[in-house]
C-alpha cells in the first residue's frame, strides 16, 4: 500500500513548524519593560544572538550529560 501525502498532513506539518518557529521566537526574545514604560538606565549587556545562545545551552546540556 502506497503512503499519499494529503493536504490534512501538510497543513498539519506547517502548523506544527509554525508553532515551533513562534516558540523559538519568544524563547529567545529579551525581555521588555511594561507597556509605555522608558529604560533611562543604559543596556549593560546586549543580547547575543539566537544562535548563540542555542549553541551554548546544548553545549552545556551535553557537558552535563557526558559527567
Amino acid at each position: 500500500m502506497k503512503w499519499k501525502f494529503t493536504y490534512k498532513e501538510l497543513t498539519l506539518l506547517i502548523g506544527i513548524l509554525v508553532a515551533v518557529i513562534i516558540m523559538i521566537t519568544l524563547w529567545f526574545k529579551p525581555a521588555q519593560t511594561e507597556s509605555g514604560d522608558v529604560s533611562i538606565k543604559p543596556v549593560k549587556q546586549l543580547a547575543a544572538p539566537a544562535v548563540k545562545v542555542a549553541v551554548r545551552q546544548t553545549s552545556v546540556l551535553l557537558d552535563d550529560l557526558i559527567k
